[in-house]
């Protein structure tokens, strides 16, 4: 213990009254020693002296006075209120005289000085000598360690002045300490300091008792006992080990192997706005050393407390606002989502002092039925560019801290990643002596708390020591994460929306719908959470719309992710998603929580979907009015809605896939055309120079066939009285198939009277049926007169050969197309075969004009 300097001066002006008293407790002070003393005899001279900035810092100050010179006290007291460096000096009178010194002493220690009257004891001043001195080292220490918090550069300088404080401390003092950071959310405590003095050589000392701990205070009876009240003192354990175990239970102590040496202890919480900030626990091998000045202990680790809470909360409370404003004006310079997150990363690095900090982004592949966090950048990598070409690490949920963060959303302070069960160690980090801070990001957009697990990614920090990161810097993270994740996940939306924008134009040179529709349904499960997905086209129609209400229908082009998967038709009866978004022409989610679930089918309800966001995509029409060209659906099995950022994104996406479907089903009308143009002009050449009339009607048959690439096609020739006579199809055997089936005579009779081929001819016009297995289920008049030659066939296009006699339209024969596809035949082949049907009839009637004159002639 450092000693306690005394100043001692004598102003009894020669009194020999008591000059052997007077120096008999010169030498007894003199002779301790724990004890530094000095004399003056000039009050002038004491007082530099006390003012001096010297080595000394003076802890006491004796003064001898007589009866005249007694009202000295006042000008102490004055001289000492004048100089701050003077705080910490305990001042003692001695009145050498026995006369009216009772009032003198009253207004002495009323002025805060302690006043002795000889005859006296000089233990007793002796006593009171140490005690104040003590007093005044105290109060002097943790004056300097404010100063010393206060002027703190970081984290890291703070601790280490508290420790040295706690270790030089004259009535503090360990062979071992720790201080833990407490989470008033969890009550879980996190080792900030384990240290063990220099001077202890014993290796069972090395070892942390910390870690063989419970960290939740409410569940550690010792620490919580600790918590309740403040401060608690254990002295010599060795005695209770062996003679009160009962009392060691009541405090919670718990012998280990690493505290089985330890006869004192000492627990205290340090506490700010009556809320735990820390508790520090300290041990020694001396039985009774904490007893020794149990009260002035108690009254220095309260003030210890004080400080070190308010200082080191108020530090780090200045520092997260001081890095969330740094970063939060930085986010305006950087227009790229990678250099916005790497600019937070390489912050975070510096200020948290950690090793590296990366970023996870939440990844859905439309393949796998199951969430992933994958590496997308680091502060150490130099740009997303540059990155090394090493394989990216990736963790499914619940694997890995990362993945357990993804699980419950909650964040992860790791002391240490071998004491973890949820670590997961890789070849580059094993977890030996590796930290971790990992934390969701997690946007806050909706005013609905249920919207506030949504996770986008995960930023995972580590540094290559225990016990690196705290409750602050857990609480900074998840800041800047609040902060910046809207900003992050728009600007990452908006990129991969201009990315699909590239990607879908490429698509419109492909004349393959289905795979555009696939394309536009992986894209948007890519951009949301959804794990179904499915896109159906529509079609205007003119004849079931009026002027209050659109009507649409099927064309029959679709695709549903998962492939093989059967999915439910739109309804189209007023009455589903489909209908509703007609009407509103908006996207609209569907749920239990939107309370409008029950629009859902019950098929799709059945399957496990428990909400789905239909997206409509549309298209300016020639009249300037929105039209809808299809609808995108996507289906969550969670009741998770969908959020307001992924809203935003699939009407970005929407309008893009709507134009790229329009665009490229009108450069495939304009590709149909022009090959039809030039298949139509061989097909009209070659009808027109044929002479042999089987070949001309093998012609037709199969130049239908060609034109729209139908399964197969027949040409079917009309009598005056309306009966039909096959002759010719493409494929050539499908007329043998055709001739067996009329000779039925049930057939005969069915074929006369139905049949589209025949309705076709009555009412002259051509008929397109898109999906045959629709009229039947609907009964439709089609369906009614239809008579089913062959199984599979799904559309159907039949198209009258009509010719002019006397100003009256006569059909003539019926070209008839069958594919085995629903919706295989659109408008424009039927105008293709229309137009042919017109090229057919006029060659028709020039060969039977030119057999008339030959006839005549």
């Amino acid at each position: 213990m450092k000693k306690v300097n005394v100043l001692f001066l004598d102003l009894s002006n020669t009194d020999l009254n008591f000059q052997q008293n007077r120096e008999d407790t010169v030498h007894h002070i003199r002779s301790i020693d724990s004890i530094h003393l000095e004399e003056e005899s000039s009050l002038t001279n004491a007082k530099e002296k006390l003012v001096r900035c010297d080595d000394i810092k003076w802890d006491v100050f004796v003064v001898w006075v007589e009866n005249n010179n007694s009202d000295v006290c006042n000008d102490l007291v004055n001289f000492k209120d004048e100089h701050q460096a003077l705080d910490f000096l305990g001042i003692i009178v001695v009145f050498g005289f026995e006369e009216n010194i009772k009032q003198k002493a009253c207004d002495a220690m009323l002025a805060g000085i302690y006043a002795f009257a000889y005859p006296f004891n000089s233990y007793i001043l002796l006593a009171y000598i140490e005690s104040i001195g003590l007093e005044m080292k105290i109060s002097r220490s943790l004056f300097q360690l404010k100063q010393d918090l206060h002027e703190a550069k970081s984290f890291d300088e703070m601790l280490s002045f508290a420790v040295l404080e706690l270790e030089t401390n004259p009535i503090v003092g360990y062979n071992r300490a720790t201080i833990s950071l407490v989470d008033n959310q969890t009550s879980e405590r996190y080792l900030l300091r384990y240290c063990h003095h220099p001077s202890d050589r014993n290796p069972v000392s090395n070892l942390n008792p910390d870690r063989q701990l419970l960290k939740k205070i409410n569940k550690d009876k010792l620490i919580n006992n600790v918590n309740r009240k403040g401060v608690l003192i254990i002295d010599d354990l060795d005695y209770l080990r062996s003679n009160d175990s009962k009392k060691l239970e009541e405090l919670g102590w718990v012998n280990t192997d690493a505290t089985n040496d330890v006869n004192s202890w000492v627990g205290f919480s340090a506490k700010r706005q009556n809320k735990t900030v820390a508790i520090i626990t300290l041990d020694h091998k001396a039985p009774g050393y904490y007893s020794r000045y149990s009260d002035k202990l108690v009254r220095f680790v309260n003030g210890f407390s004080e400080i070190v809470a308010n200082d080191i909360v108020g530090f780090l409370v200045k520092r997260n606002a001081r890095v969330i404003r740094e970063i939060t004006c930085d986010i305006g310079n950087n227009l790229k989502s990678d250099d916005l997150m790497r600019q937070i990363l390489l912050k975070l690095k510096d200020e948290l002092n950690c090793d590296n900090c990366t970023y996870f982004k939440v990844v859905f592949p439309i393949h796998i039925n199951e969430i992933f966090l994958e590496e997308w950048i680091s502060a150490n990598n130099d740009t997303v560019e540059e990155q090394s070409p090493r394989i990216k690490r990736s963790f499914k949920k619940g694997m890995g801290i990362v993945g357990a963060v993804l699980t419950d959303g909650k964040s992860r302070i790791v002391p240490h990643a071998l004491e973890s069960a949820e670590f997961a160690p890789t070849f580059d980090l094993p977890g030996m002596n590796l930290s971790m801070l990992a934390v969701p990001v997690i946007p806050y957009l909706a005013k609905d708390e249920s919207q506030h697990n949504r996770i986008i990614g995960v930023i995972s920090c580590f540094k290559a020591s225990k016990d690196h990161f705290t409750i602050y810097d857990r609480d900074l993270v998840e800041a800047i994460s609040r902060s910046t994740a809207t900003v992050i996940e728009r600007t990452m939306t908006l990129e991969y929306s201009n990315d699909i924008s590239s990607k879908m134009n490429d698509l419109l040179l492909n004349k393959d719908k289905t795979n555009l529709l696939r394309k536009i349904c992986e894209h948007a499960l890519e951009v949301t959470s959804a794990r179904a997905a499915v896109i159906h086209r529509l079609e205007y129609s003119k004849i079931l719309s009026n002027e209050d209400e659109d009507k649409y229908r099927l064309t029959g082009e679709l695709y549903a992710f998962p492939e093989g998967v059967d999915r439910p038709h739109p309804r189209l009866d007023g009455q589903g998603t489909t209908d509703i978004v007609i009407r509103e022409k908006k996207t609209i989610e569907f749920s239990e929580r939107s309370k409008n679930l029950d629009y859902i089918s019950q098929e799709l309800l059945e399957l496990g979907i428990k909400c789905q966001i239909v997206v409509p995509l549309m298209i300016n029409s020639e009249v300037g009015k929105q039209q809808i060209i299809g609808a995108l659906y996507l289906n969550k099995y969670s009741d998770v809605p969908f959020s307001e950022v992924e809203k935003f994104a699939l009407e970005l996406f929407a309008s893009q896939a709507a134009s790229t479907i329009y665009h490229q089903e009108f450069l495939s009308e304009r590709i149909t055309w022009t090959k039809a143009n030039t298949d139509l002009a061989k097909a009209i050449e070659a009808i027109a120079t044929r002479n042999d009339p089987s070949l001309i009607l093998k012609d037709i048959a199969s130049y239908a066939y060609s034109l729209v690439g139908a399964s197969f096609s027949y040409l079917a020739l009309c009598d005056d009285e309306g009966n039909f006579e096959y002759k010719a199809a493409w494929p050539e055997y499908i007329l043998s198939e055709l001739n067996s089936f009329y000779e039925i005579t049930d057939n005969k009779e069915k074929i006369k009277t139905k049949g589209i081929t025949s309705l076709a001819a009555k009412e002259k016009r051509t008929i397109l049926i898109s999906d045959l297995q629709k009229e039947k289920n609907e009964n439709s008049v089609y369906w009614q007169q239809y008579i089913e030659f062959r199984e599979g066939t799904h559309s159907e296009l039949v198209v009258p050969i009509i010719v002019k006699e006397e100003s009256v339209d006569k059909v003539i024969g019926v070209i008839n197309l069958e594919h085995e596809k629903p919706y295989a035949f659109t408008d424009i082949h039927k105008e293709i075969i229309e137009h042919f049907a017109r090229q057919v009839a006029i060659a028709f009637q020039k060969k039977s004009l030119i057999e008339s004159v030959n006839n005549k002639n």
